[in-house]
């Protein structure tokens, strides 16, 4: 990230994976689930418990730089409807299908990671023997605008 004067704290949350979770999270980015327009939204992804590396948190190298993507609800697997008041050019795709293609992807992961909200990432796809719980903390420079994005459920 540039160098900002501020840096706003948004939020933090907590999400737990349970032993034999079969449902993959699907390859999204985060971006177009926040209220906040900006490049330099910045999440950081921190294990709780132990985490082997093939039940990590993966990112596709390089996906910061692909664009906007349809939100979807995780599930369902359909699309959000995006309600854009100011679209600002956006053009929303829908992500690629990683899952079939790995081979295609620089796909990496550690066991914690900083990443910009419109990074492309999912969770491995195996399941955890144990439960696995992640901490996600949200910053933005005061240089983002709350974005007039919102979604709706279909």
């Amino acid at each position: 990230m540039e160098s900002v004067y501020e840096v706003a704290f948004y939020h933090e949350h907590v999400l737990v994976k349970e032993p034999g979770t079969d449902k993959e999270t699907p390859w999204h980015h985060d971006q177009s689930y926040y209220p906040i327009d900006g490049e330099k939204v910045c999440s950081i992804w921190m294990p709780v418990d132990p985490v082997p590396s093939d039940t990590c948190v993966q990112f596709i190298a390089g996906s910061h730089k692909w664009g906007w993507f349809e939100p979807i609800k995780f599930e369902t697997e359909r699309p959000y409807q995006i309600i854009d008041k100011e679209n600002d050019g956006k053009v929303y795709q829908k992500v690629p299908d990683v899952a079939a293609n790995k081979d295609k992807y620089s796909i990496l992961h550690w066991d914690v990671q900083a990443y910009l909200l419109i990074r492309v990432k999912a969770e491995a796809d195996r399941p955890p023997d144990s439960p696995r719980q992640s901490r996600f903390l949200t910053y933005y420079p005061d240089l983002n605008t709350r974005s007039p994005i919102t979604t709706e459920s279909r």
